[in-house]
């Protein structure tokens, strides 16, 4: 990998933030954080990641609206719906579901990693 996979991880849950971003960090990728709706669209338009974690229940903009708008920014970004429900968001391409374990999270990364890397115009 010659540069690091770029995450958005949007939770309103300051732990999960940390936890997540802590995680990515060790695991080899550049994290950035987001609480809410406004703040994901600033750092994403500035950082233009390849891969989004959206908690599916947000104060202001709901998961899916911010999913709808990243989508249509870019069609092949890989999101990722956290949720203590196993129901992703309507464009999303995987599920992690609270709580989660560090594997469970390593496996979506690595769903992720190889659909970046071999099927997006990234």
């Amino acid at each position: 990998m010659s540069e690091l996979i770029k995450v958005l991880v949007i939770d309103d849950d300051p732990i999960i933030r940390e936890l997540v971003s802590t995680s990515l960090k060790f695991m080899g990728y550049e994290p950035f954080t987001a609480s809410n709706g406004k703040a994901a669209f600033d750092i994403f338009q500035r950082e233009l990641p390849q891969l989004v974690f959206v908690d599916k229940r947000l104060p202001g903009l709901s998961g899916d609206s911010i999913v709808e708008q990243l989508r249509e920014w870019n069609p092949n970004l890989y999101i990722v719906t956290v949720s203590g429900e196993c129901v992703p968001l309507n464009g999303s391409k995987g599920v992690l579901q609270k709580p989660f374990t560090n594997n469970q999270l390593l496996e979506v990364l690595e769903n992720a990693s190889n659909y970046i890397y071999t099927d997006s115009s990234f």
